[in-house]
């Protein structure tokens, strides 16, 4: 374990990566961060990928460890990268289904099944330009893009024909949930098992969205150990190693899973807890 080796292997260089890099000079590990812009695709009688014309793989000893961030448009790349690291016997964080699934939620969060952490009512998914049943619908419904991020694209429908309306207009599949009245929102982090705590999201005045990049302000909250451990219980069965879980309680008091974001943002949740969160990556890495 001394002699390992950390790479991060990411397509930008913001807070998170910048604190793990940190974490690793401190304690005397060494480590670099791999931009995924910078590496080129070669394929041949075996893939490499090189870096200003040379092949990185040639480079490595065998006892690297990978740290897996956001692809940020460079999805393919990453998820090719990732498996070359399986098929060459690298330990890397998460796992190639989870790095390959996890920003498509009509893959992902189908296959996320809870009794104590259940998706909204009337969730399902619908492709563009299909005709909507009214069947079993309740409005309020929201409706948001597979492959939306950071709350973006985000309606909400007070009957069938604004709903249908945006089916017929959208570019991708969606998914279309009960518009749930929020009574309060909170993220569950989760590193290798190990459940760090969680924190309270609160929107910005005005919005609904209790995303960190949509101005929302992170507090230390408590929440039921039951919610907790079935929040590691979800993270292992999606084999993320590094997860925020999303979770959203109604006025009602009743929980339910809204998401489980890959690699997540951790500065907001980090200044909330005081957590060393880049510690505990690190940490696990090593370890694993």
């Amino acid at each position: 374990m001394k002699n390992s080796k950390i790479i991060i292997v990411g397509a930008d260089f913001q807070f998170e990566e910048k604190s793990i890099l940190k974490k690793c000079v401190t304690s005397k590990i060494d480590a670099e961060f791999l931009l995924l812009d910078d590496l080129e695709v070669r394929i041949g009688t075996k893939t490499e990928f090189a870096k200003k014309g040379t092949g990185i793989f040639k480079s490595f000893s065998g006892n690297e460890k990978f740290i897996i961030r956001r692809s940020r448009g460079n999805f393919e790349k990453l998820v090719a990268f990732v498996e070359i690291l399986q098929k060459r016997k690298f330990v890397f964080s998460d796992s190639f289904r989870s790095i390959s699934t996890n920003l498509n939620k009509e893959i992902f969060l189908a296959t996320i099944e809870s009794k104590i952490l259940p998706h909204p009512p009337n969730s399902f998914f619908i492709e563009q330009g299909k005709k909507v049943s009214s069947k079993n619908l309740s409005f309020p419904m929201l409706s948001k893009p597979v492959l939306g991020r950071h709350g973006e694209n985000i309606f909400i429908h007070e009957d069938l024909n604004s709903l249908q309306k945006t089916v017929d207009e959208t570019s991708e599949t969606l998914i279309v949930q009960k518009c749930l009245n929020i009574e309060a929102e909170f993220r569950v982090l989760v590193v290798g098992g190990k459940i760090l705590g969680a924190v309270r999201k609160i929107p910005e005045t005005g919005k609904r969205i209790a995303n960190y990049a949509a101005g929302a302000e992170f507090k230390k909250a408590d929440l039921p150990e039951s919610l907790l451990n079935e929040s590691a219980k979800l993270c292992e069965a999606q084999e993320i190693d590094i997860g925020g879980v999303d979770i959203a309680r109604d006025e009602n008091g009743n929980y339910f899973l809204l998401e489980i974001n890959r690699c997540p943002e951790f500065r907001a949740f980090q200044k909330a807890t005081d957590i060393d969160v880049a510690g505990e990556i690190v940490d696990f890495i090593l370890k694993k």
